[in-house]
This record gives C-alpha cells, structure tokens and sequence, in this order.
C-alpha cells in the first residue's frame, strides 16, 4: 500500500558547488525511479546545526515529498547511509490532515 513521505535530507556543505549539485541531482533521479514525486523539492538552504554531524556545524537542508511503498523506504535509507556527502535525514508518513492542507494550499 503506497503512503506519503515527507523525506528531509541534510547535505555536506563543504564539497564543491558541482559536486554537491551532482549528487543531489543523483539521489532526486533515485527517488524519481523509486517513487511518485508530489511536489517539486523544496530547498530550505544553508542552516547551521544546533550540534556537529560528522564535524560540520552548516548543512543544506533539502524537502522532498513523494508517494512509495514502504519496501522502496528501505531501499532509499539504504543509499542514504552509504553516501558520504548526506549528514543526515528523516522520513515520515504524511498524515491524512496534513496532506488535505497540503492539497489545499497547492
């Protein structure tokens, strides 16, 4: 059964502009293959963090929101704790309210 996911991702500021902007691009073309993209994502940018993560105290904070299987979860956490450059990230199931604001914000 598909469920909406909100996925917040944290990105290492520190590599180069175009290898970050790579990466990124790399890990949206797999939640492309993997889901159903609702929503375009949402960039929230550079903000520090309240405690390091990997000695960084700044990391880009990146929204997506999508539909998937929960079997798809665990194949996207699975590229998430093997790439270097994510900090950190939190997916959660959208809520039936949540996502009826949603709609009617859009």
């Amino acid at each position: 059964m598909k469920r909406t996911y909100e996925l917040v991702v944290i990105f290492d500021p520190k590599p180069e502009t175009e290898v970050r902007e790579e990466r990124i691009k790399l890990f949206e073309k797999l939640l492309q293959e993997k889901t159903t993209l609702l929503k375009p994502e949402e960039v929230w940018g550079k903000r520090k963090l309240a405690y390091p993560i990997k000695k960084r105290m700044e990391g880009i904070y990146i929204l997506w929101t999508f539909e998937a299987e929960p079997a798809q979860i665990e194949a996207i956490n699975n590229y998430i704790h093997y790439e270097e450059i994510i900090l950190r990230s939190m997916a959660i199931v959208v809520t039936k309210k949540k996502l009826t604001r949603m709609n009617t914000e859009a």
